[in-house]
C-alpha cells in the first residue's frame, strides 16, 4: 500500500505520528538503529518522511551504517530527521542528511523531562513549518 506520509523510527517517532494520525508509522518505542533497519528499510511516504532514531543505543556502532541504508531506501519527495538530544548521533545524523538535502529538526532547543522525549507539540510546529516551505 502507498501511503501519502510516513513515520519511522522510535518512541519519538511514535509519539510525533500521533499528531500527525492521517500518516503511516512503522516504528517501535525503544527501537534502536539496529531494529529500524532490519524492521522498516523501504518503508517511507511518498510525499514525506520523517524519521527518529539514534535515541536508543546512541553508541551501537553500526549507527553510521544503518542510517546510510535506512536513507537509501526512502523515495519520499521530502525527508525530515529529528535529530535526538545526544549530540554524537545527532551530528552523524546531520551529516547524511545534508548528503541528500533532506531537512531536519534538532530536538536540542526542545524541553525535555528526560533528555529522550521532547515535548511533542513544538517538533510537530517546526516539522509543518518545513513542510509548508517545501509544498506551498
Amino acid at each position: 500500500m502507498v501511503v501519502d506520509c510516513s513515520y519511522i523510527g522510535d518512541s519519538i517517532a511514535v509519539g510525533l505520528q500521533q499528531l500527525d494520525p492521517r500518516c503511516a508509522v512503522h516504528a517501535k518505542i525503544g527501537a534502536n538503529t539496529d531494529y529500524i533497519v532490519k524492521h522498516f528499510a523501504g518503508q517511507g511516504g511518498l510525499r514525506y518522511t520523517i524519521i527518529s532514531m539514534g535515541s536508543n543505543w546512541p553508541d551501537n556502532p553500526h549507527n553510521i551504517e544503518n542510517i546510510i541504508e535506512l536513507r537509501r531506501g526512502i523515495r519520499s519527495d521530502k525527508v525530515i530527521w529529528i535529530l535526538p538530544y545526544n549530540r554524537k548521533i545527532a551530528c552523524l545524523i546531520a551529516k547524511i542528511a545534508v548528503q541528500y538535502r533532506d531537512s531536519f529538526v534538532d530536538l536540542a532547543p526542545f524541553n525535555s523531562k528526560d533528555h529522550v522525549h521532547p515535548a511533542y507539540k513544538p517538533v510537530n510546529k517546526k516539522i509543518n513549518d518545513i513542510l509548508d516551505m517545501v509544498f506551498d
